[in-house]
């Protein structure tokens, strides 16, 4: 993928990346609510006549998620904000993952 130039525009264009840790994690819930997050955006952008750039999304994601979220997805989080600046992204968990699943991770 490309850089964003700032402005929301260009960012558009682009998808997120997963990082494989043990196995795929494009599959992970925060994964793919930020991805579906990302594909409005660009569908907005589009329905504005916007897409190629020169357009700025601003407002709040909030995700809530059950657990700790995983390396990959935080990884999915800091591209989203990278990715869309002027989008604050607000995440909330319930508990830490276990230990035994942690160490899955």
């Amino acid at each position: 993928g490309g850089q964003p130039d700032g402005d929301g525009g260009s960012a558009l264009a682009l998808a997120l990346e997963p990082v494989t840790l043990r196995f795929a994690r494009d599959r992970d819930a925060e994964f793919l609510a930020l991805s579906a997050v990302l594909a409005s955006a660009r569908w907005a952008a589009q329905e504005v006549g916007a897409a190629g750039g020169g357009w700025k999304l601003h407002g709040t994601v909030r995700l809530h998620v059950t657990h700790t979220p995983c390396l990959s997805c935080v990884s999915a989080m800091l591209q989203l904000r990278r990715l869309l600046p002027d989008v604050r992204l607000r995440v909330s968990f319930d508990a830490p993952r276990p230990a035994a699943r942690a160490a899955e991770a």
